[in-house]
């Protein structure tokens, strides 16, 4: 992997809709995770349901994050 470019500059228009994006795919998420409980007939009130949201939230945030590919 090359070294980052010291030249290189962030694009600062695009910094407000990265972070609309970043909130709808954080919603999806969310209901992804629920509907997937849900239809599995996994209990969705109880504190494994948060640990599988901040898991599926952590998940989305990485794959997410700029310059992954």
């Amino acid at each position: 992997m090359p070294p980052p470019n010291p030249d290189a500059a962030f694009y600062w228009p695009v910094l407000i809709p990265m972070l609309v994006v970043l909130c709808v795919t954080s919603i999806e998420t969310i209901g992804d995770v629920t509907a997937t409980e849900e239809a599995s007939r996994i209990n969705v009130s109880d504190e494994a349901h948060a640990v599988r949201v901040k898991g599926g939230l952590l998940n989305d945030g990485e794959s997410s994050e700029p310059g992954l590919d």
